[in-house]
């Protein structure tokens, strides 16, 4: 097995979306593409090496011998070093047992067990992955990362005398060589026409991207970790015996969520940007796609996207991919919802739990990732549990990424003044997307002045018994009086809110009628 290290640390290790693009493609084809054509190069001179998967940052062989595994992992590791410098990368091989008709299946899962636990020690081990990037003394420092320069980029504007020529370091360089392949991937995954390319195409400038704000969105499928750590027990409860059996399901298997995460991009996306799609001719060349995704592999999904429409593209992507994943053959065959989630029910899709940061463009990518993934763990926490795909975000505005500081703030355990995660089904025990769209609903309403949202937040932000005093001094004058701003819900330890999140997206998003965001905070509208 070979494997790519600190993928989002390497993707996010500068801030520009041109960096991050190359630098996606390069962890796809580490794992996807070279390791496939170094296989094939050692196979011409004799060596027998069997590929069973090849998805983005990970590869897995058969190998007839030691020798011919080892020569691969140096392989790769030689071309990831000058094609993607900066980037970890680690292999491993263990032994496999001859292939025994009743007992294969479960010789086949430990040996998979195994080479993971080899690589979680090589991991261990290894130095730092910029160990071997020291910058030298006397040294330019790179435009984008602050290491050691190495080079310039001839496809920077500033060589065509639009600016001052920039230094970059060499992995910099690398990534940026490769982002025209990122992009070719990103046209096929979204199915843009060769000629739309430069629409997909926005440089340094962001150009269509709203002025005001950006998102990363972290998405990752409920339960599909434990099923693979198990996967002999269901290739075992499909009928498999052998090693054949187990690697043709984990092919399938994989290879389907693989496809199932493109699919619903595609159609979410398509779904969230309609008017680009939908524009022809010359009105669709003033308009492009805010969305770059980073991070394509089975249930795993990482985007940087226009903050106006990022929480209705999380929304539809995991509702696409349940959808997607319910109807894919290879995926319904092996597990039912019983197996994630403990819901005994016949199999409906795969449920996810996404987290969405939204920040200001300018704001460190790497920080909003992490508060993303944070999200997305709060999503994931108690709805996994009832088997709900839930969405949890934060609208930063100034800068913090700490999650467990943003919710703690008031420093009083009693309430909380965030209302997610909230789940995308109706559910006793949680508040739902619907619920939180009611909230928005009133507020966009003309039941609700601007003036008075604004002194209600301050009001909200002391906690419950002030709130109320201030909703019910509102309703006394108000002839469509406010629900209870805080609820208490079934294993909530104390009360919440929806108002503010309700506020954030009165800021941040697009509501599914307006073509322009309208804010609260005199932004533009």
């Amino acid at each position: 097995m070979i494997e790519t290290l600190s993928n989002q640390a390497y993707i996010f290790a500068t801030n520009r979306l041109r960096e991050m693009t190359g630098a996606s493609e390069q962890v796809r084809l580490a794992g996807c593409v070279w390791p496939d054509e170094e296989a094939m190069r050692i196979n011409a001179g004799g060596a027998v090496l069997e590929p069973v998967l090849l998805t983005s940052g990970k590869a897995l062989f058969v190998a007839a011998s030691v020798a011919d595994a080892e020569k691969l992992v140096a392989a790769v590791s030689r071309r990831a070093l000058v094609e993607a410098p900066g980037l970890g990368l680690v292999g491993a091989h263990v032994a496999l047992v001859d292939d025994d008709p009743q007992t294969g299946v479960a010789d086949f899962h430990r040996a998979l067990k195994a080479v993971h636990l080899r690589l979680a020690q090589l991991r261990a081990a290894a130095p730092p992955d910029f160990a071997h990037l020291q910058r030298l003394p006397f040294a330019a420092d790179c435009h984008s990362s602050g290491a050691g320069a190495s080079g310039f980029d001839a496809n920077d504007p500033a060589w065509r005398g639009e600016g001052l020529v920039r230094d970059f370091s060499l992995s910099v360089l690398q990534k940026r060589a490769f982002r025209p392949s990122a992009l070719d991937q990103l046209r096929a995954v979204l199915g843009l026409k060769q000629t739309d390319q430069h629409q997909y195409d926005t440089g340094e400038d962001d150009e269509g991207w709203d002025e005001n704000w950006r998102a990363v969105i972290h998405i990752d499928g409920n339960g599909i970790g434990q099923i693979f750590l198990k996967f002999d027990e269901f290739v075992a409860r499909a009928g498999g015996k052998s090693q054949a059996d187990y690697r043709r399901y984990y092919v399938d298997f994989s290879e389907a969520l693989d496809q199932v995460n493109r699919q619903a991009v595609h159609d979410a996306t398509r779904e969230t940007w309609a008017g680009f799609f939908a524009a022809e001719g010359a009105a669709r060349t003033r308009t492009s796609i805010p969305i770059k995704p980073l991070v394509l592999a089975g249930d795993d999904l990482t985007v940087i996207c226009d903050g106006t429409r990022a929480i209705r593209f999380a929304r539809a992507f995991v509702e696409k991919f349940r959808q997607a994943s319910a109807e894919n053959k290879a995926i319904n065959q092996l597990i039912c919802d019983s197996d994630i989630g403990g819901v005994s029910r016949a199999f409906s899709g795969v449920r996810m739990g996404g987290g969405i940061a939204v920040v200001k463009p300018h704001h460190p990518f790497y920080r909003a990732y992490e508060l993303a993934a944070a999200l997305a763990d709060s999503a994931k926490s108690e709805p996994k549990k009832q088997g709900l795909s839930a969405l949890d975000f934060h609208v930063s505005y100034d800068g913090i990424s700490d999650l467990g500081q943003l919710r703690n703030h008031n420093g009083n355990q009693n309430f909380a003044l965030h209302g997610g995660p909230y789940v995308l089904e109706k559910h006793a025990a949680f508040r739902s997307m619907c619920d939180l769209e009611s909230c928005v609903a009133t507020l966009h309403g003309d039941a609700v002045p601007r003036g008075q949202a604004h002194r209600m937040r301050e009001a909200v932000m002391l906690g419950p018994d002030v709130a109320e005093a201030a909703r019910q001094r509102f309703n006394a004058r108000s002839s469509e009086p406010l629900a209870e701003l805080f609820y208490e819900l079934a294993g909530l330890n104390g009360r919440a809110t929806m108002f503010l999140d309700a506020m954030a997206i009165m800021d941040t998003q697009i509501p599914e009628n307006q073509s322009s965001p309208k804010t609260m905070q005199g932004g533009r509208s």
